[in-house]
């Protein structure tokens, strides 16, 4: 017999790799024409040819005619289906632009013969062009000596390019939640004549009418045409007939401003909602184009991440009618829209409280689902040293009076959370740098020295006293996370660790993960065990973690933890610093490091978004899955799962911990470390022997581990073995260096793990554990040591960058 051919599978398409690609093929070549040295300079000149090209095209036809145009040609319309497919992401801004330069140029009747069908391709590709120019010149305009240059400089690219980055539906009850409340809704109707649910069914109303009278249109003219062509092939239809059909078809996929548009009176007839009330919403949420800047003034101001559209999504007609340039837009809008109106009223002050409780609870809420059995204390006051004097006595003298928002304990773990309920201004979001500065201290620097305060009381203190509860004893804790929730969106700001170290907003040694509560939302939901969410936390705040993965969306950084690990070589010499035991650097340990180059992550949520709209949000919505709905995302599957379950059934004391520790390793590192239950019980000679394997985890953030598997003899007091083989995993982790240790106990005879204990290594050893150190081999022989380095690199981030609407 032949061989037989190798047929593996070709690699899929990335193809949000191949659309970065692409558009680094478009700014290579558009620099390369450019002189260097006033690079700038002729970036701005192309911007405003092409700005001119556009208003050329533009003159004499009717603007909403144009944008119905540009939604038709750019928007992902799927005839129902959900909008996740990729390669969707450039149309939103694309529409956006092309609406922004329509209302500034075409009237309200078209005077042109030139029908807006035959310009509107071209003026898409303008706007991808400007899109294209503008992120180049952001970039070349960032001020090298700003620490916030390139922050600045990558927010307003993603401000200009990104939309939807939080699902619409999770958006909708966060906005129900902040405006349904009664006082605000009270202030609100007061203030502007109606509410937030008003706002919620109006918008979506206009956009639902819009797509059906798109839809009643095409099918319509589509049936007629093709019952007119069918008709005419068996000479029923004259030839004057099927140009009349294929006129009708033209006229249906080229809608005038009428048929476009919506009025008043349509969406109180779908709403049943009075015509003043509806009014009112398409006023509140109409742009209406500044006449004191010209149109090259408003494009530019879009392209730096000033969208007048953000906060008011509707165009609209002389005659009133009205046309919602697309549905991404409808949840910020409303958001902002009706907390403009708030400041306005004596409810402002009460309604940002109500903000904060809101994120407070719903931080409080998304915990629970990831910790399920942690301690926990909310909006909380503690005490700490008001001067240096104080800071020399014990905890219990200590006078000054703060608050803490989230504390929680899980056994040797604890996780400080602040919420933040304050939002980037408009001035941030278009690369002010001052404010983008004041925003961000407020935001994420502020939540940082917040959580560290309390840190700094359970690391020094070894707990913390509670005002009206008393002393907290968290001597045990060994492994310390912080954690900033936004209630809004941070974008791109949120994964940008290293560049806020750089600005001076955080420090090295307290990276807190910020993240949106929208993102913390789907984020419990995705997790399957504690111990992913510890180890995602341990890897999201490495120092070095968003140097090495550069990311525009939390969610792709999470996704790509699923999948890869995100994992972060240590550096050899400051491992040596603190594990004093290893040899010299090796050549392949140092090259593995130095070998480390920074990537973009492509966007990871696809089949994120297949679930989410096929099978999650349909259950949320009391509807059955569909068929094609792919299983929820979840973590790369771990042959230590039964180990890991294992230690959960014992109800160990720092059990998370040790299953994250074990699922730091890579695919050979787990799969060896799952047999070796196997591998002691099968040398225990039956279970007559003790056997172990000693396993130790060098990691820099946690202090390390020792990890062992062992047997106990046949015959031995397990109460008594446990008593000795505690007191090597002190010893054996004190001779080491590391911080913690874990031994899972197994019988030999049937290969059954009857126990797993956990010890936290002490400064000093007792006179028994001494006793101990002294028989233990050398730490220098270690053998495995630089084996497990090596087994514990983790996979890399493929370098590529791009944007995305979810």
């Amino acid at each position: 017999m032949g061989k037989s051919r190798d047929r593996r599978a070709p690699a899929p398409v990335d193809v949000h790799a191949e659309a970065i690609a692409h558009s680094l093929d478009v700014i290579t070549q558009t620099i390369s024409g450019l002189d260097p040295d006033r690079l700038v300079e002729g970036l701005d000149e192309q911007i405003r040819s092409a700005i001119a090209r556009m208003v050329e095209l533009m003159r004499g036809q009717s603007a909403l005619e144009v944008i119905e145009q540009g939604r038709l040609w750019a928007l992902p319309w799927h005839s129902g289906h959900p909008t996740y497919q990729a390669g969707i992401e450039n149309g939103f801004s694309c529409v956006e632009l092309i609406a922004i330069v329509a209302m500034k140029t075409a009237g309200s009747a078209a005077t042109s013969t030139t029908q807006p069908a035959a310009v509107i391709e071209e003026c898409l590709q303008i706007a991808e062009d400007l899109r294209h120019l503008a992120s180049v010149r952001a970039v070349a305009a960032a001020d090298e000596d700003d620490p916030l240059g390139w922050i600045s400089a990558t927010l307003q690219i993603t401000e200009m390019s990104m939309r939807g980055s939080s699902y619409a539906e999770l958006l909708e009850e966060t906005t129900r939640a902040l405006f349904g409340e009664e006082s605000v809704d009270k202030h609100l109707r007061a203030a502007i004549g109606f509410g937030v649910s008003e706002a919620i069914v109006v918008l979506t109303s206009l956009n639902d009418l819009q797509t059906r009278n798109m839809n009643r249109r095409k099918e319509a003219a589509l049936r007629k045409y093709e019952n007119t062509r069918q008709n005419h092939e068996h000479g029923i239809a004259n030839d004057d007939q099927l140009r009349d059909a294929t006129r009708q078809l033209d006229l249906a996929l080229q809608p005038d401003a009428v048929a476009a548009s919506v009025s008043v009176a349509d969406v109180t007839r779908a709403t049943q909602l009075p015509a003043e009330l509806v009014g009112a919403v398409f006023d509140r949420f109409t742009w209406a184009p500044s006449p004191v800047i010209d149109v090259e003034g408003a494009v530019r101001a879009f392209l730096t991440g000033d969208n007048p559209l953000r906060s008011k999504p509707i165009v609209r007609t002389d005659s009133g009618r009205a046309l919602l340039i697309h549905p991404a837009l409808t949840q910020v809008a409303i958001r902002e829209g009706l907390e403009a109106a708030m400041r306005s009223t004596s409810g402002w002050e009460p309604y940002q409280a109500h903000r904060g409780s809101l994120l407070e609870l719903r931080t409080r809420q998304a915990f629970e689902r990831l910790l399920p059995s942690a301690r926990a204390w909310h909006a909380f006051r503690y005490y700490v040293p008001a001067d240096g004097a104080e800071k020399a006595m014990e905890p219990d003298h200590y006078t000054k009076r703060v608050e803490g928002d989230h504390l929680l304990i899980v056994d040797d773990v604890a996780i400080v959370i602040e919420d933040k309920a304050v939002a980037l201004s408009a001035q941030s979001r278009s690369g002010t740098s001052f404010r983008l500065r004041k925003d961000l201290t407020g935001i994420i620097t502020k939540a940082a020295e917040q959580a560290d305060r309390l840190v700094q009381r359970i690391k020094e203190d070894g707990g913390v006293r509670i005002h009206g509860l008393g002393w907290i004893d968290l001597a045990g804790v060994r492994e310390v996370h912080t954690v900033a929730v936004s209630l809004d969106d941070l974008t791109s700001t949120s994964t940008a660790t290293a560049e806020l170290v750089k600005a001076g907003l955080i420090s090295v040694e307290s990276v807190p993960w910020t993240v949106s509560i929208h993102d913390l939302d789907l984020i419990a939901e995705l997790i399957r065990h504690p111990a992913e969410f510890l180890l995602y936390l341990r890897r999201r705040r490495h120092s070095e973690a968003t140097v090495l993965y550069t990311a525009t969306d939390e969610l792709d950084l999470f996704l790509y933890f699923f999948e890869a690990g995100l994992y972060v070589e240590e550096d050899p010499e400051l491992l040596r610093s603190t594990f004093t035991f290893l040899p010299a650097v090796g050549a392949s340990e140092r090259e593995r490091w130095r070998q480390q180059i920074p990537g973009v992550i492509t966007s990871r949520t696809d089949h994120l978004d297949a679930w989410y709209f096929e099978d999650h949000l349909r259950g949320r919505q009391g509807k059955t899955r569909l068929p094609s709905a792919p299983p929820k995302p979840r973590m790369t599957p771990t042959p230590l799962e039964p180990l890991i379950e294992g230690i959960d059934k014992q109800g160990t004391y720092g059990a998370y911990s040790i299953a994250a520790s074990l699922l730091s390793g890579d695919a050979r590192a787990q799969r060896r470390m799952a047999r070796h239950g196997v591998d002691v019980s099968r040398a225990s000679d039956g279970g007559s022997m003790e056997r172990t394997i000693t396993t130790p985890l060098l990691t820099l953030d946690d202090g390390g581990w020792i990890l062992v598997w062992a047997t106990c003899p046949a015959g031995r007091d397990r109460e008594k073995w446990e008593v000795e083989k505690r007191k090597y995993l002190r010893a054996k982790g004190h001779q080491l260096g590391v911080a913690r240790s874990a031994l899972f106990a197994f019988d030999g005879a049937t290969g059954e793990m009857f126990g797993a204990y956990y010890e936290a290594i002490p400064d000093e050893l007792t006179e028994s554990e001494q006793a101990v150190a002294a028989r233990l081999q050398p730490a220098t022989a270690m053998q495995s040591t630089e084996h497990v380095l090596k087994k514990l690199a983790g996979q890399r981030a493929q370098p590529r960058r791009r944007r995305k609407r979810r």
